[in-house]
């Protein structure tokens, strides 16, 4: 089957519209925030763009595709504000609409006179710039924490990667060479711009979820889930711990588990059987952890618990940490076709090795962690003396 351009144009512009209808549609329904308001506007520039791109395609107009030039320009932009909005910077938006404004006034300077890709080379260099800038933005911000996160980066680094070659064939070769059309063309540019934005709207979607979920559980004291304290409740409970014990002279230790085999459930069977999962295994580290300690969840991660035992050295919270792999053994969980159960990772980190700093305690315990699972899981590692902070 062959599309021509017309019919491509005209598919490529609904698939957009209901991305972006569904994006904008899910996000306000959130209290839009700053963020949400920022990407609808990129959204609503898509929609924009594709609906100069199909009155440019049934009646030629310089006008029509100034607006799509600087609607293409303002989609990326608008992401990249976003993005900065999400990091808690200034979302500058006067860059985006200068961006954009550059890109459309370039065609109306030229005039009606122009060919259809008169001052394209600006809306390349505008679309290639703001989709890399958008992508390294995510990669060095607090989104890259989340997997629907980095998803979006990559999105937007193919994005701009794919114009830059564009842009290099437009210079080199001009729009109307072989080359252009054949590599860069009008077709194969509609296709993968209606890819990166579908992917696009689904990891946003996503990633303001992950966000919303994750601010929720901020501000309350328990997660709803597993029962564990969250960052809000434990962390001001461990520095007093950690505090008085210094004072006292006794011995606290650090501990962090980490399921191995959620992630896999969750690819496997879907997200509601390894929410099941996680909160079997806060039940089960709740049951056993001693009277006066602490259980809290990583609030970044959302899947591994962190566990402060009082008046505890390294040999006892091996101990309880072997007690607590064996109750994981004995709690088994039931999916579609199987029981199966849920093993653990554990590192710990005491304070002889390692002081009373609560940032120091949880980086090495997070070290010994992902030792004990590169290592196959199920297993519990002691981080030695001198092991720093671990940076996640």
């Amino acid at each position: 089957m062959t599309l021509d351009p017309l019919t491509l144009d005209v598919v490529a512009g609904a698939v957009v519209l209901l991305s972006a209808t569904l994006f904008v549609a899910e996000a306000w329904s959130r209290r839009a925030q700053a963020v949400d308001r920022l990407w609808s506007l990129a959204f609503a520039a898509a929609i924009a763009a594709s609906l100069a791109t199909l009155a440019d395609a049934f009646q030629p107009s310089w006008v029509a595709r100034a607006l799509g030039n600087a609607a293409q320009v303002a989609v990326l932009w608008f992401m990249w504000s976003g993005v900065r909005a999400c990091g808690g910077r200034r979302p500058l938006v006067g860059v985006a609409v200068g961006a954009a404004a550059v890109a459309g006034l370039g065609v109306l300077a030229v005039g009606p006179a122009g060919d259809p890709w008169a001052a394209g080379g600006l809306m390349l260099v505008g679309v290639a710039v703001g989709a890399l800038i958008s992508g390294v933005a995510i990669l060095r911000g607090p989104l890259r924490q989340f997997q629907s996160g980095i998803a979006l980066a990559v999105l937007l680094l193919v994005m701009g990667t794919y114009t830059v070659f564009r842009f290099v064939l437009y210079i080199t070769q001009g729009p109307y060479s072989d080359a252009f059309t054949t590599y860069a063309g009008s077709e194969l540019t509609t296709l993968v711009v209606t890819l990166v934005l579908n992917g696009s709207a689904f990891s946003m979607v996503s990633l303001r979820v992950a966000q919303t979920t994750r601010s929720v559980l901020l501000r309350h004291h328990f997660d709803a889930a597993t029962g564990a304290r969250t960052p809000a409740s434990f962390e001001p409970r461990a520095l007093d711990a950690l505090r008085d014990a210094e004072e006292r002279g006794r011995q606290m230790c650090f501990v962090v588990v980490e399921p191995d085999d959620v992630t896999a459930i969750r690819l496997a069977f879907g997200g509601n059987y390894a929410d099941e999962a996680l909160a079997l295994c806060g039940e089960t580290v709740a049951m056993v952890v001693p009277p006066r300690g602490l259980i809290g969840i990583d609030a970044p991660h959302g899947a591994r618990f962190e566990v402060l035992l009082r008046d505890m050295g390294a040999a006892e919270a091996e101990e309880w940490a072997a007690g607590l792999r064996t109750e994981f053994l004995h709690a088994t969980f039931e999916l579609p076709s199987s029981r199966v159960r849920v093993t653990v990772s554990i590192g710990l980190a005491s304070s002889l090795d390692h002081g009373y700093d609560l940032a120091t305690l949880r980086g090495a315990g997070q070290r010994a962690a992902r030792e004990a699972s590169e290592q196959g899981g199920n297993l519990t590692v002691t981080a030695g003396a001198g092991a720093g902070a671990l940076a996640l």
